[in-house]
């Protein structure tokens, strides 16, 4: 597999970063609490959430563990994958009424439709 480049690796820093302000925000957690829960300074936690530098996996289970959050709620929201944006969808559609996801689901297949048509008619 080919290695990211630096902005790919810059962007994932980022996603990830961002994950960890809003987990802490819903948790509402300062940033000092969060610090200290995790054993950091706060300049330190202030360069993660911006995505400046990037926590090590260990450091991810430990915020992950205060935050009272899955560790994979830290790292999906930068992946492309797809297995891994499924997983965060299915994750958005829990917890809601099965009316709203049928809802959600005729949308999401609409908007899927006219996507393949806008592709079909690049190809060509």
């Amino acid at each position: 597999m080919p290695r990211q480049t630096a902005d790919q690796d810059d962007l994932i820093a980022q996603a990830v970063g961002q994950a960890i302000a809003a987990q802490r925000e819903t948790a509402k957690y300062t940033q000092e609490q969060l610090a200290e829960a995790i054993g950091v300074g706060v300049q330190q936690l202030s360069r993660f959430e911006r995505g400046a530098v990037t926590p090590s996996v260990q450091r991810l289970y430990q915020i992950a563990d205060a935050l009272g959050c899955r560790i994979d709620e830290l790292l999906m929201s930068s992946s492309k994958r797809q297995l891994d944006q499924e997983a965060v969808l299915a994750q958005e559609l829990s917890g809601l009424e099965s009316s709203d996801r049928d809802v959600i689901a005729a949308v999401t297949r609409t908007l899927a439709t006219h996507m393949r048509g806008r592709m079909k008619k690049r190809a060509r």
